[in-house]
């Protein structure tokens, strides 16, 4: 369902880059006797690689951040997300903050280790996805 609900945004963020492309380089690669196949694997998607980081990235942490369909609607422990289980350390009339604080490192960490990994891509893929063709 995560996927269902996340590729509409996804295929519209990855609409722009095909078409925002210069013609120019289409036009030269079918110069050089490029076939179809070739203008799409060598020049079309080379060039869209900011766009799919952009999309998987936010695609991801949509899911990975997902809370309250997964409280909702979900039984099975195995399927829920690691944010529902920081809701676990909540009791009544406490919570255990030192859990809760440990919990929310571990969940934040593997984010931003892949931000900064690909910081540069990420943030050229949001900058480039909103030009208007």
């Amino acid at each position: 369902i995560y996927c269902g609900l996340s590729a509409p945004f996804a295929t519209y963020l990855l609409r722009a880059y095909p078409i925002s492309l210069p013609e120019e380089f289409v036009e030269a690669a079918r110069i050089d006797g490029a076939s179809n196949w070739q203008v799409l694997r060598h020049i079309i998607l080379p060039l869209s690689w900011p766009g799919f980081v952009t999309a998987a990235l936010v695609v991801g942490l949509r899911s990975w951040n997902e809370f309250l369909f997964a409280v909702t609607f979900l039984n099975d422990p195995e399927l829920k997300p690691i944010s529902t289980g920081l809701y676990a350390f909540q009791t009544r009339f406490s919570r255990d903050w030192g859990l809760t604080n440990a919990g929310a490192i571990i969940m934040i960490l593997p984010i931003v280790i892949l931000f900064l990994v690909l910081q540069r891509r990420f943030i050229e893929g949001l900058t480039q996805g909103g030009l208007k063709a």
